[in-house]
């Protein structure tokens, strides 16, 4: 009894419970002032438990009550609570100021703030921003993720990383929704996120609004796709979905891109497209794809004698054509081609692809033209003329191309790329590269006369035919070589002089003349024109046999760019196309900087120093995959597997679903080899990529090379279908090659039958291989794949049909030009990767060689055919050249590999980029 009457006791003596926050709001109107401030301060600390009964005091009748009520709730919209620390106080009051500017750098602020800050950023974000703002912000919030979220995933923070890319579900960026919709969906998370935003979204409201959009990207990401298309299809009808690209491009708004991922063809044939390259050609393509083949054959015929005064595309060729050359009639198209006079460079392209030479050469010696092409006379001669040198070149005729290359060069004018690029590509092309580095000069130094200057930028030039990846190198030793020129020196000499510095052939005194000229002049370090100073000093001591010195070059470099105290500038990769290759992708390549470091460090066997400098180069460049990467197999290679190992899967995560990211990612993962990791990034790219946006069709052609390398060539057919829609779709997007109208869609077709065959349905393929061999003749790649896999199966007799058709192709070509390095180079390849006729592709390897010794192709073809002849001495020797020439190449490192250990019947690697 005593232990009870204790209790007892105990229980009299407690204190008082506390108020409830219902028992507080009353306290709000309470006569006593004392008593309203307490209540006040206590509901604030009360946090979101008190908001239900705040909420309800907002109807009270007491005016006092309601306002104190408000108030508080308000605060709590704000994330301002009691602990709340003045900087992120501070930076509340900048973004509820409503100024645009003061926004955006309040929401970096914040996030830089860390943890404390973010409940303020997301009851900020969650609010009724002004519509005029809304959207800047969560673009500026979104951009400010991609940076945040991959140090934090490095750091080993995936949670702190979901939660910041959740506040993109608060806002309506595309960008921001794609990459929480990733993440999600590389978590495994993407289905228990679905499940509370359909609880958000049954509020009213902003946020409401806001989570409709998100569940479209979650819901895609989880698998969930019918649940996708409701969500996108009510949005579409309501009027509240953007194109997806907010540059100012003619893309597909998200429902459409949602379709198309879905395959939602048939819904897809009648809704119009703003501003097609084709809208039959477009309609055909999804009638196609929608099964509906009577309606497409149908306007496929209709195409054929369209009127010929219909809509021209920038380059020449006009609607019809290109509805016909990317939906299955080739041949229909270059009839219409014939016919028009509109495109003769295209056209002649497409007739050499056919091996249709002297038609080619024909058309372009008459130089007929189509007033109603869209271009001018004076240009499509020049371009009749660029074609018919590269032909004459293909076909070996050496001084009768160079006196055709030398006339058009003469009437280059300032600027005029469109003639340019073409010239130098066919000259490099023939092994020309004197004759390439003379026109090239001389057309710059006539620009630089007329006041232009120019430089790496949004489309390809002729530096990056020239230079390859020394491009970037090039364009800064001709600046500085021409400041530095001799009074008397040509543009061609001085070109001459870029080009032997890059390739290790300049004189000491050339060499030396051109360091100082460098030494005079000392930009910033975090500048792009520092970087590129670093990367052309390096380059030249590299190609002279001076590793050390070229890493110390890049090094000093790093180490000053990494300490800029501003070095925002060189920290801001994705948002200008800055670097030669920066037009592919729409990305910032100065990334290539750290690249060149890490692979000179490798190379000299420092696999740690190499890890640290290309970390180092990822830290100011986060959201970039491919530094992180190689950084992971660098460690690998040092020895700390476990690292390494945890570097190359994060480098999966951090580009979140930045397509154009991903599709730079791949092309260096199946530049350098790395099957297995291309294959796991084409999935993401795929996840990532399926939102129209500029320059996805690039994205979308590095799917389907990373599907072929894994040998998915179902999956290679498909993405080139993608990109083929892309390009009909969007008004002025075309292939870099004329060629390419016919070579693409013929390589899809070629996918196919590669896919049959690996199905084990070898007749199908057979057929469909044939097809291809009708509009392709020299469809070599389809032929040496499609016959020793025919082999394989035991179907000798179709294997050796389908090398003939090929071979017997190059062989006329031989036959009528046996000057052609080209036609010799081309049969003892089909040979060799076929395994047929090797004495006959010994002779025709080594003509090619002896015809035009510059050319490093066909060096290859040599080696390759003295591997399948079992001579392998001769094929290392040979590959052993190519690699010390030319140090970037994996393929040739990945070639030595080969004929060192591999088995004579080995394929050849597939879907190679040199």
């Amino acid at each position: 009894m005593t232990g009870l009457v204790h209790l007892a006791a105990l229980v009299a003596c407690a204190a008082p419970a506390d108020p409830t926050p219902e028992q507080l709001v009353r306290d709000l109107g309470s006569p006593l002032f004392a008593a309203r401030e307490r209540a006040t301060r206590e509901l604030w600390r009360l946090g979101e438990k008190a908001r239900p009964a705040l909420t309800a005091a907002l109807k009270s009748p007491d005016a006092e009550v309601a306002r104190r009520a408000k108030d508080i709730l308000d605060k709590f919209d704000s994330g301002v609570l009691p602990d709340t620390p003045a900087d992120v106080l501070k930076q509340i009051r900048e973004f509820r100021s409503n100024i645009p500017e003061k926004q955006l750098a309040a929401v970096s602020a914040l996030l830089e703030l860390g943890e404390p800050a973010i409940p303020a950023l997301r009851a900020l974000l969650a609010k009724d921003l002004p519509p005029a703002n809304r959207a800047a912000v969560f673009d500026h919030l979104a951009w400010s993720l991609r940076r945040e979220v991959p140090e934090l995933l490095v750091a080993g923070k995936p949670d702190r990383a979901e939660a910041l890319l959740a506040l993109n579900a608060l806002g309506p960026s595309d960008e921001g929704l794609i990459d929480y919709a990733v993440f999600l969906h590389l978590r495994g998370r993407a289905g228990p996120a679905a499940r509370e935003l359909e609880k958000v979204k049954a509020a009213s409201g902003p946020a409401g609004e806001a989570a409709a959009k998100a569940l479209v990207f979650v819901y895609r990401a989880a698998g969930e796709a019918d649940k996708a298309k409701a969500a996108a299809k009510e949005l579409d009808a309501a009027g509240k979905l953007t194109p997806a690209d907010g540059r100012g491009w003619p893309t597909a708004n998200l429902y459409e891109s949602l379709l198309e991922d879905l395959g939602g063809w048939t819904e897809l044939v009648d809704r119009p497209a703003p501003q097609p390259n084709s809208a039959d050609g477009l309609k055909i393509f999804r009638l196609r794809m929608a099964g509906r083949t009577k309606e497409a054959d149908e306007l496929i015929d209709r195409q054929k004698d369209a009127d010929l005064g219909g809509q021209s595309r920038g380059d020449g060729l006009d609607e019809a054509t290109l509805a016909l050359m990317l939906n299955g009639h080739p041949l229909d198209g270059i009839d219409r081609l014939t016919a028009r006079h509109n495109a003769p460079h295209i056209l002649a392209d497409m007739l050499a692809a056919r091996l249709q030479f002297q038609d080619a050469l024909d058309l372009v010696a008459a130089e007929k033209f189509d007033a109603a092409s869209g271009l001018d006379a004076g240009r499509l001669r020049q371009l009749y003329a660029t074609r018919k040198g590269r032909l004459l070149a293909q076909l070996g005729e050496r001084d009768a191309a160079a006196q055709v290359f030398t006339q058009v060069a003469e009437r280059i004018t300032a600027g005029d790329g469109a003639v340019l690029y073409p010239l130098v590509r066919a000259e490099v092309r023939g092994g020309r590269y004197d004759l390439a580095c003379e026109h090239l000069g001389r057309a710059l130094a006539f620009e630089e006369k007329s006041g232009g200057r120019r430089g790496p930028g949004a489309s390809q030039d002729p530096f990056e035919v020239l230079f390859e990846a020394d491009a970037d190198a090039a364009h800064y030793w001709w600046r500085v070589l021409r400041r530095a020129k001799p009074a008397d020196e040509l543009p061609g000499a001085t070109m001459r002089r870029v080009r032997a510095l890059l390739t290790g052939t300049a004189a000491k005194p050339d060499l030396d003349h051109a360091l100082k000229a460098a030494n005079r002049e000392t930009p910033s370090p975090e500048s792009p024109e520092g970087q590129t100073r670093a990367l052309a000093l390096a380059a030249a001591y590299r190609a002279a046999g001076k590793p050390d010195i070229a890493i110390a070059a890049l090094a000093e470099a790093a180490d000053r760019l990494a300490k800029a105290a501003d070095g925002e500038a060189a920290r801001s990769a994705g948002q200008a196309a800055a670097g030669s290759r920066g037009w592919v992708f729409g990305i910032d390549e100065r990334f290539r900087f750290w690249v060149e470091l890490g692979d000179l460090l490798t190379e000299q066997g420092r696999h740690k120093d190499a890890a640290d400098r290309l970390e180092q180069g990822w830290r100011l460049t986060p959201e970039n995959p491919v530094l992180l990467y190689l950084s992971g197999r660098a460690l690998q290679r040092a020895g700390d597997e476990k690292e390494g190992r945890r570097r190359t899967e994060l480098a999966h995560w951090v580009a979140l679903g930045n397509a154009r990211l991903r599709g730079r990612f791949l092309e260096e993962l199946i530049r350098r080899g790395q099957a297995s990791d291309a294959g796991r990034e084409r999935s993401l790219a795929r996840e990532a990529g399926w939102v129209a946006e500029v320059y996805i069709g690039n994205v979308w052609n590095q799917v389907a090379r990373a599907s072929v390398v894994v040998k998915d060539y179902a999956a290679a057919a498909a993405a080139h279908r993608r990109a083929i829609h892309y390009l009909l779709r969007n008004f002025g997007v075309g292939y870099v090659e004329g060629a390419a109208y016919l070579t693409v869609p013929q390589g899809a077709r070629g996918y196919a039958a590669r896919s049959l065959l690996a199905a084990g349905k070898a007749d199908e393929a057979v057929a469909r291989a044939k097809e291809c061999l009708a509009v392709m003749p020299g469809h070599s790649e389809l032929v040496i794949a499609m016959v020793p896999g025919l082999d394989r199966l035991g179907r000798k007799k179709e294997a050796d049909e389908l090398f003939k058709l090929v071979w017997d192709a190059y062989g006329a070509v031989v036959q009528k030009y046996p000057n052609s390095g080209w036609a010799h180079y081309s049969a003892a390849w089909v040979a060799a990767g076929c395994r047929r006729e090797l004495d006959a592709a010994l002779a025709h390897a080594k003509k090619a060689v002896e015809l035009d010794p510059e050319l490093k192709a066909h060096k290859e073809a040599l080696a390759e055919v003295h591997f399948r002849r079992g001579e392998r001495d001769r094929a290392v020797e040979l590959m052993k050249e190519l690699a010390a020439a030319d140090h970037r190449n994996y393929h040739y490192k990945r070639q030595l590999d080969r004929y060192r250990t591999g088995d004579v019947t080995s394929p050849l690697p597939d879907a190679d980029d040199d």
